[in-house]
């Protein structure tokens, strides 16, 4: 049995957890390139007079771009612990005290994500049924939406294994490193 909850954490861990959190991250990076790109163009076209190939509506494409941006890249922050945490009470904290402050993080990062994405999913509904456009472009916002749910999902998966993670800790059992940050790499 504790072989099967240990090839079922492996692989959930692993092939979705941290490689579908590794791929947000590396499609957070290309909305960084391409929001560096944008601004550009449209600064340097405003510069010498010219109009941008999309006209007046590069804020509306950076705005998009900048809501997908910081949504794809906190899994991936979270995954490897480099999420914001107040190491003067963390650096005197004993290990069991860390790993209870950590479970009371986890826990109520999973209770706001369940809020926000529950939230998230109703908004898009309305907006499927009444399509909510930009002002310039006129593009559909619900796609947007959407990809924000899925990645709030995911990112809902990362917590929930941190949590599990942390209550072992927190009872007093070794952990299992599950980070991909680990000595020799994966």
């Amino acid at each position: 049995m504790l072989r099967w909850i240990y090839w079922f954490d492996d692989t959930i861990v692993r092939r979705f957890l941290a490689k579908g959190s590794r791929v947000l991250a590396v499609i957070a990076g290309v909305n960084v390139i391409c929001l560096m790109v944008i601004v550009l163009i449209d600064v340097g076209t405003r510069h010498f007079s010219l109009d941008p190939p999309w006209g007046s509506g590069g804020l509306e494409i950076s705005e998009l771009l900048m809501s997908m941006l910081s949504t794809m890249a906190v899994a991936w922050c979270w995954y490897l612990g480099g999420h914001t945490r107040i190491s003067i009470v963390l650096e005197r904290a004993s290990a069991r005290g860390r790993a209870i402050l950590n479970v009371l993080t986890s826990f109520f990062t999973l209770i706001w994500l369940v809020g926000v994405t529950l939230s998230m999913m109703q908004i898009t509904a309305n907006n499927i049924k009444f399509p909510l456009t930009t002002d310039t472009l006129k593009i559909n916002i619900w796609p947007f939406q959407v990809i924000f749910v899925i990645v709030m999902s995911h990112f809902g998966l990362v917590v929930v294994r941190s949590l599990i993670e942390y209550v072992r800790l927190a009872l007093g059992h070794k952990a299992k490193q599950w980070a991909i940050m680990e000595e020799g790499g994966e």
